[in-house]
């Protein structure tokens, strides 16, 4: 891999993420937040000040990126609008009641619907993460580690050489790129994988503000969208260890109809589910993936499995990649034991002990292939550039289309082919037993399995309107 900054021909640059001011201090003016604040989490129903609360979600507004903080603002001025047109007032000079009706009327319309739950997202985020921190930094500091954080050959990208050869490039260091990592460096390729968060370590899961947390591990500060009808969040995370520093570790084996349409249709081969097997067991075992022990449940487990047995589902425990869960449902923002195995845990060590790098802090931006040359990655900025001497990239992350069309990828009939999406919707109940928090036991605890198909089944406390449970 070759390294410098001009710009030259098959090569790759990546981009060192610029340093933000993080502070309660750095805010993103959101005229009328208070208002809506106000509405979400009423005082007087026992939720936080509503200008307090407008600050703090100025605060996080402030690390988003530009069309999400813009969207933001547009957001909480239509709502003001609407209020003033329909009320003659003000949002937060309404009373409770009138200030809901407003917020059901964009609900009840499917060009606004996505924008009040949004707003909703947002305000609820943040409020609850403020409500609730010394209680997770709490549960969190009471036990210890269930393991330490291993040895990784990382390199921040700004102290990366000037110059540099490898075997392979794999961009992004999540679930598929450090399998791939490993595999090829236990084949005795020169592997470097390029990462565009940084390393972070179990002390940081242990000790930083909850929303700290989610705006650092989560591309866009969890603002990124694949935009529709319906838009669809990308919770994308960017950390070295990728997406499964922050996912829940429900372990989920793809159906056999979908790998037999994958063999049949797309023409892989290594679908076909006898053949496929052998590597799935190897990824169950290195995730030590296990089923969900009742205990870690909790009450939200108990109420789902109750529920599906009544409606005479068969359900029993997900499976997880967590030995040693405690049940804190922190694994959103970091587990804070490293007892949810992502791959930082295992498939990277194993590579780096293989002779793998990881640069961190290295976001790719653009594909170049040279005619008759190697491939080469291009990430946008000023830093480092490189090539590989392999046919084609390994790029693990869900949001390379966009750049692979604006590369010499575009016209590749394989871009995005063989990509699924696990659906999800939601159901509301009320159980008849007395509230239970949905960060006490797991959220994503009991799954439905039918004749032809897997649903997981979630289970989460969140009421549709909070503002009647928030002093609960």
């Amino acid at each position: 891999m070759r390294t410098g900054r001009g710009p030259r021909r098959g090569g790759f640059r990546w981009k060192v993420p610029a340093e933000r001011d993080l502070s309660s201090e750095s805010r993103f003016r959101l005229p009328g937040a208070a208002g809506v604040c106000a509405a979400l989490l009423p005082p007087e129903a026992g939720g936080p000040p509503s200008a307090e609360l407008a600050a703090q979600v100025e605060a996080y507004a402030a690390r988003l990126p530009a069309a999400a903080r813009h969207g933001l603002r547009a957001g909480v001025a239509g709502v003001q609008a609407l209020s003033v047109a329909t009320t003659g007032r003000r949002l937060e000079r309404l009373p409770v009641d009138r200030r809901e009706a407003v917020l059901e009327r964009l609900a009840a319309r499917p060009e606004t619907a996505h924008a009040v739950e949004g707003l909703k997202a947002m305000v609820l985020l943040v409020g609850g993460a403020h409500q609730r921190a010394a209680e997770m930094l709490a549960h969190a500091a009471a036990t210890e580690p269930a393991r330490p954080d291993p040895v990784l050959d990382v390199t921040a990208s700004s102290g990366w050489p000037d110059s540099a050869r490898a075997d392979v490039v794999v961009i992004g260091s999540g679930a598929g790129g450090a399998m791939v990592a490993r595999t090829l460096a236990r084949a005795g390729a020169s592997v470097v994988v390029l990462e565009e968060g940084r390393r972070y370590s179990v002390h940081e899961f242990r000790t930083r503000h909850p929303l700290d947390r989610f705006a650092d591990l989560y591309r866009d500060a969890g603002a990124t969208f694949a935009l529709g009808r319906p838009p669809v969040a990308l919770p994308l995370g960017r950390g070295v260890g990728g997406s499964t520093l922050v996912n829940s570790g429900t372990c989920y084996r793809p159906p056999s109809d979908v790998l037999e349409r994958w063999r049949d249709q797309c023409g892989v081969k290594l679908a076909d589910p006898p053949a496929l097997a052998p590597y799935l067991d190897e990824v169950e075992r290195t995730l030590d993936v296990a089923s969900v022990p009742a205990a870690v449940m909790g009450r939200n487990g108990e109420l789902l499995l109750a529920g599906a047995q009544r409606l005479g589902w068969t359900a029993a425990p997900l499976l997880r990649n967590a030995p040693g869960c405690g049940g804190c449902c922190q694994c959103a923002i970091g587990c804070p034991r490293n007892a949810k195995l992502g791959v930082h845990l295992n498939a990277l060590p194993e590579a780096c002990a293989a002779g793998a790098r990881v640069v961190s802090e290295a976001r790719v931006d653009r594909l170049v292939v040279d005619a008759g040359e190697r491939p080469a990655w291009w990430p946008a900025g000023p830093t480092a550039r490189g090539s590989s001497s392999v046919p084609a990239p390994w790029w693990s992350r869900p949001a390379p289309p966009r750049r692979l069309r604006c590369s010499a990828a575009a016209g590749s009939a394989h871009t995005r082919r063989w990509d699924a999406t696990w659906p999800c919707t939601r159901r509301w109940g009320r159980p008849a037993a007395s509230p239970t928090p949905w960060w006490r036991g797991r959220v994503c605890s009991r799954a439905r399995r039918s004749r032809s198909s897997t649903a997981a089944r979630g289970s989460s406390s969140r009421p549709p309107r909070p503002h009647r449970a928030w002093g609960r």
